[in-house]
């Protein structure tokens, strides 16, 4: 799941109400390569 994707959290909340919890792994997060301007030092 892409915690980028606006329906991530509906999924979160529908398993949350018919569960009770969510519980997750987490196998490299990043996910942001679309939030990052690429051939630029980080700090900029």
């Amino acid at each position: 799941m892409d915690y980028l994707d606006p329906e991530a959290g509906a999924t979160v909340e529908r398993i949350d109400t018919e569960q009770g919890r969510v519980d997750a792994l987490a196998n490299e997060n990043w996910g942001g390569e679309k939030l990052i301007e690429w051939e630029q030092p980080m700090w900029k």
